[in-house]
């Protein structure tokens, strides 16, 4: 990534907190980080804290920084980082291994904007550093020649006193053994402590933070302990500011919770009176399909009955339909035998007719014939009167034959008529007789439904009982959750007051 040659500059009130794993990948960072580098946590979560790693730090510089780590121990140093956009900033660290539950899990740092001063020193130190020179400190050469002036001034004395009377030897002994033990601390154990130190803190940050004067290893210790505490009160600051917000986050809660129940609670009255309602609907629909059910029962008797009124009508029209059958039959006989009888009268006619003229002729020859004609005259004339009447006979016997031809005629297409209605009639009796078969079936299938219906009425009237003790529990359970959600903001709220009093603390001893 490309570097820019710009500083970015932040308040020296943030504090830019982070925390990493043991392989370096970041867990945590807070606001004021990802603002300044320019990042947004979900870029920074996960990725390794090099992101923002500068190209001009030495290397001389983190090998100090995990030097100090893996023994344990806090590091503090300036530290040149790299926006996002290669803007770069400046941060004072300090950082420390993190522990939890005694164990080693990773890291955590602390920044704060560095004084000017530093940032000079830092950057003319990491300049020779990463051009290979070495950094001298002064102060063991100061130390070395206050010991050589010592020991000067300690042969002086020996020299003086062995030229000298010896009566005056032992008290200028005495003297010098007096300013020795006088100043053994300035000759001795301070040199000795602050040589401890340099062995512990003898580091580019050292110089960059005190320089290299005689007391500089001491005041950058006690900068440490200062450091350490800085970052003690930053994370408190960091974590209330967390707990600040989590608070406010609670009371809003509790606030939504105490309202959405209070909706609950209204909709639970109304669910409650809707499963009073159900049941009751229910326990009438109970009634109503046990009586349905009885019903049902009744209707299917009928029907029973009606299907074995129907079978027998079905019989009885099957009886009927043979019996317009042979009546048909029979009327289609008569009709034959009335076409007969007008033939055989047709014949009679002719007959009667033949001697009619036979008694004619036998007249005119008899009146011919005179006097001995005369008795066969009067045969011929009763012949002819015979013929007439038989003539007169049979006509009446043909017009009386014509209306009994008409009539049968007529009863025989009323028979042929009756026949098919008999026929259709027992079609329509044998459909009658399947429809209220199928009723039946139907009927039963009504019958069982209705019982199911009925047995499942009931348990919903058991369910619905049941339903309604359960919201009368749940109507309960809301308002102790009502009451809890009222201690929730009763809490938070004194969760908020607490973070900002240990805010205000921090920032007392920041």
């Amino acid at each position: 990534m490309a570097t820019l040659n710009q500083e970015v500059t932040f308040d020296k009130s943030l504090q830019l907190v982070s925390t990493t794993d043991l392989q370096g990948d970041i867990t945590y960072a807070n606001e004021a980080f990802c603002e300044v580098a320019g990042y947004s946590y979900e870029e920074l979560l996960g990725q390794h804290h090099n992101i923002v790693r500068h190209p001009d730090m030495p290397k001389a510089a983190f090998a100090d920084l995990w030097k100090k780590l893996k023994a344990g121990e806090a590091w503090r140093g300036m530290v040149k980082n790299r926006c996002k956009d290669g803007r770069y900033y400046w941060v004072d660290a300090y950082v420390t291994p993190l522990y939890e539950e005694g164990q080693h899990i990773g890291y955590q740092s602390v920044r704060v904007s560095p004084k000017s001063e530093h940032k000079q020193r830092a950057e003319m130190i990491y300049h020779k550093l990463n051009n290979g020179k070495h950094i001298e400190p002064l102060w063991s050469g100061r130390v070395a020649r206050v010991w050589a002036s010592a020991i000067i001034l300690l042969m002086g004395l020996l020299w003086v006193s062995m030229n000298i009377d010896s009566r005056y030897a032992l008290l200028e002994l005495l003297f010098v053994a007096s300013l020795f033990f006088l100043n053994f601390n300035e000759l001795v154990t301070t040199p000795w402590k602050l040589n401890k130190l340099k062995q512990s803190f003898d580091s580019p940050s050292r110089y960059i933070y005190e320089g290299t004067e005689l007391f500089d290893v001491a005041r950058f210790h006690i900068g440490l302990l200062e450091a350490r505490i800085k970052t003690i009160l930053g994370r408190t600051a960091d974590s209330t500011k967390r707990l600040q917000i989590l608070s406010k986050e609670l009371a809003t809660i509790s606030i939504t919770t105490s309202k959405a129940v209070d909706i609950e609670t209204v909709e639970l009255e109304q669910l409650s009176a809707a499963i009073h309602q159900m049941s009751m609907t229910a326990s009438e629909i109970s009634n109503s399909t046990v009586t349905a059910t009885d019903k049902v029962g009744e209707t299917q008797k009928h029907c029973e009955q009606t299907q074995i009124n129907m079978s027998e009508t079905r019989q009885q029209v099957e009886t009927l339909s043979e019996d317009v059958k042979q009546a048909a039959n029979l009327a289609k006989e008569l009709t034959d035998d009335a076409d007969g009888i007008a033939k055989v009268m047709e014949e009679i006619q002719g007959i009667a007719y033949q001697t009619n003229l036979l008694a004619l002729n036998a007249a005119i020859e008899a009146a011919r014939a005179g006097e001995k004609g005369r008795g066969f005259s009067v045969v011929a004339d009763e012949v002819r009167a015979l013929s007439n009447r038989t003539h007169q006979a049979t006509s009446l016997i043909e017009q009386s034959v014509d209306k009994m031809q008409n009539s049968l005629a007529s009863w025989e297409d009323r028979m042929t008529h009756s026949s098919g209605q008999a026929e259709q009639c027992l079609l329509t009796a044998c459909r009658s007789s399947e429809l209220v078969a199928d009723i039946s079936n139907m009927m039963n299938e009504v019958h069982d439904v209705s019982t199911t219906i009925s047995v499942a009425a009931e348990q919903q009237s058991v369910v619905s009982a049941n339903i309604s003790e359960n919201v009368a529990k749940i109507s309960q359970l809301s308002q102790e959750t009502k009451h809890h959600a009222s201690e929730l903001k009763t809490s938070s709220s004194e969760l908020a007051k607490k973070s900002n009093d240990i805010a205000s603390l921090s920032d007392m001893f920041a």
